[in-house]
């Protein structure tokens, strides 16, 4: 079989196998240091999820999202067991995972800071946004900051150009977001991690 049919997780298990594609956004490896079991509870709600669309194909953002909330990422080997699960190539659930901004393929910090910075966010003041946060946690997107307490992104689109400029914190989208008000958001974080 030729290396490019192979499934990925084949390819990425096999010895001297080259790492997975790079998101043409900014590096994106899959993790592999989680350890991921398929456990009968999560099972069900794979089970439950696939019911609910007309082909199994279509519960895979709804897959991923279980694991993200277990685990805080995806590691590689949650991968294959929902392309698995799916009956889909392992590349189809990557390129999901990959493309949305809401999933995370590595391990990050506690809490995820997402900062839009597509064109209404950035005409908006997102670039003062990241700034903000550079000189008072010196922290930079696609880092982890407060010991661990959270990780920065910069990401394409939030979907919430009306309010811009938005943020995303654990979640919970803040329109008309001032670099006072983010760094407040993020104090708020870091305080609570040091109750």
């Amino acid at each position: 079989m030729s290396e490019a049919v192979r499934p990925l997780s084949a390819r990425l298990s096999s010895p001297g196998s080259a790492p997975p594609p790079a998101h043409t956004g900014g590096a994106m490896a899959v993790a592999a240091s989680a350890r991921f079991e398929l456990d009968p509870a999560m099972r069900a709600a794979w089970e439950e999820a696939v019911a609910r669309y007309p082909k199994r194909r279509a519960a895979v953002m709804e897959l991923l999202h279980t694991v993200q909330d277990r685990l805080g990422f995806v590691p590689r080997e949650a991968v294959a067991a929902i392309a698995g699960f799916l009956e889909i190539p392992d590349v189809a659930v990557f390129e999901v995972l990959t493309f949305y901004p809401m999933y995370r393929a590595t391990p990050g910090g506690r809490h995820a800071v997402r900062v839009c910075h597509n064109i209404a966010c950035d005409l908006m003041g997102a670039r003062g946004l990241l700034r903000a946060l550079r000189a008072r946690f010196g922290v930079r997107p696609g880092e982890t900051g407060g010991e661990g307490a959270f990780h920065l992104e910069a990401v394409e689109c939030l979907a919430a150009c009306g309010g811009a400029p938005v943020v995303d914190v654990d979640g919970e989208y803040h329109e008309g977001m001032t670099p006072e008000g983010l760094c407040e958001a993020v104090g708020r974080l870091l305080d609570g991690e040091a109750r």
